[in-house]
């Protein structure tokens, strides 16, 4: 760790000519005997302007140290885009998410949301493809601790403005309960103001029998209003927890938007899901109704009930909002929520609070305050109720050096707390393409149990090349 923060640190202070790409370097030191706070050093590096693209970037970097010895957290290379004729390639290499094309599909398991560790590619051009091999972060439940490998591809036919089909595969391995899923996504403007999506595959494992997945949505839109269903049929939840590449939920839902009156908005959601095991099981519901209104002179109102329920548990939220209009504008929010669940003993318990926007002090000129406000009074729970608020500002102070700092103050009738959160960080300039940040950091809880922390900070835009 010594090496590697003298080695930033030279690059920080010592100015470099090489004419390449550009990064923001910055390190930070927590304060001495302060066993929760850590130390790390980042390089976030920037795209390579055309100019350089032919030449390799220069990788992102985060390592930490938690006082067990460093490690590398975060790594991330981008590899040189290379040309082929109508279209081009560009790559990855490190931390990274999957492609959307993989991760927002409907039929995508909880899993696919994690970053995964390995070589991207993706092409533009008239049939755009997308190729990922690497590993997804190791399970924290169950028994299954290995980090699961992962290939996946996609690639995309677009005969028209108006359709186009996706076929994707996703081959896992290290997982004994994992799914490996085909399918193809097909996206059409079927008439007028329709458009149907559609998802239709198979999923299994080495020891099940391949499953039919299933997802339809279809949009209707007009000036005034509009209406979306959606069907989703997803396979059996992985017998590993934490392994699920392909969504173990079925449900069914619909939502609908209409505009009666200028400025009067009406929008309802009904949904119903259970697991994809089990189709006799309780179905979760979830069922919401918004209204609003924008034709008041000094704002908008809008009101909100929502209520999701199980076989055991309810819960419900009401909130009515005012919204004030124009610049530096004032937020006034009531919210009340209930819930009950029939396994425990006390069977409801509910909470009412109201929060307030104040409004922005926007800077009008060189070195004025910009200051943000909020406040919030009510209860978190039948038992305890109190006072809160959280302040922040930025303001410039001399020769581009600027102050900003964030205050949470809260009154409970519990434990009479006070000054809840501090902090307050200055960044001045020190030699050229360098500035140095310093703040201060004071939170009750156990997330400090020191109660506060210090950082030095510094960042310095360099020049790097090969």
């Amino acid at each position: 760790m010594g090496v590697a923060a003298a080695w930033a640190l030279s690059a920080l202070m010592v100015p470099v000519f090489a004419t390449a790409q550009e990064a923001n370097v910055s390190t930070t030191v927590a304060s001495l005997g302060s066993r929760t706070a850590t130390s790390r050093i980042n390089i976030d590096a920037v795209k390579p302007r055309p100019a350089t693209d032919g030449g390799l970037a220069l990788p992102s970097l985060a390592v930490t140290d938690d006082g067990s010895g460093p490690r590398v957290r975060n790594l991330v290379l981008e590899l040189p885009d290379l040309d082929l004729g109508g279209g081009s390639v560009a790559s990855r290499l490190g931390d990274q998410p999957l492609p959307a094309v993989f991760r927002a599909a409907p039929l995508a398991g909880s899993t696919l949301t994690s970053p995964m560790r390995g070589l991207a590619f993706t092409t533009t051009g008239s049939a755009p493809l997308s190729l990922s091999f690497g590993q997804m972060p190791a399970s924290t439940t169950g028994t299954q601790r290995s980090a699961p490998a992962l290939a996946a591809a996609a690639v995309s036919f677009n005969p028209s403005s108006r359709f186009s089909v996706t076929p994707q595969v996703l081959i896992p391995s290290g997982s004994r309960g994992a799914q490996t899923s085909v399918g193809t996504a097909i996206r059409a403007n079927v008439v007028g103001n329709f458009a149907l999506a559609t998802d239709v595959g198979m999923a299994g494992t080495a020891d099940t029998a391949w499953a039919p997945l299933a997802s339809a949505r279809l949009v209707g839109q007009w000036p005034r209003a509009g209406i979306e269903t959606s069907v989703l049929r997803g396979a059996a939840a992985p017998r590993e927890a934490g392994t699920a590449f392909v969504s173990s939920r079925d449900r069914e839902a619909a939502q609908a938007q209409v505009q009666p009156l200028p400025g009067l908005t009406l929008a309802a959601l009904a949904s119903s899901s259970r697991p994809s095991s089990d189709p006799d099981a309780d179905d979760t519901t979830l069922g919401s109704l918004r209204i609003a209104y924008d034709g008041l002179w000094n704002g908008k109102v809008a009101a909100v009930r929502q209520r999701e329920a199980t076989a055991s548990r309810e819960s419900e939220i009401t909130s009515l909002e005012w919204r004030q209009r124009g610049p530096g504008r004032m937020t006034v929010r009531y919210v009340h929520q209930r819930a009950s669940d029939s396994a425990l003993a006390e069977a409801e318990e509910g909470s009412s609070r109201v929060e307030f926007d104040l409004p922005v002090v926007a800077p009008r000129c060189a070195g004025c305050p910009d200051l943000r406000a909020a406040l919030t009074a009510g209860s978190s729970s039948q038992t305890e109720s109190g006072l809160n608020s959280r302040v922040s500002g930025r303001v410039s102070l001399i020769d581009d050096a600027v102050l900003t700092g964030e205050t949470q103050f809260g009154l409970t009738g519990g434990d009479g707390q006070v000054l809840r959160a501090l902090r307050v960080t200055t960044e001045m300039p020190v030699v050229p393409a360098t500035r140095l940040q310093l703040s201060y950091a004071y939170r009750t809880g156990a997330r400090f149990p020191l109660g506060q922390v210090f950082e030095a900070r510094i960042l310095r835009r360099i020049s790097l090349g090969w």
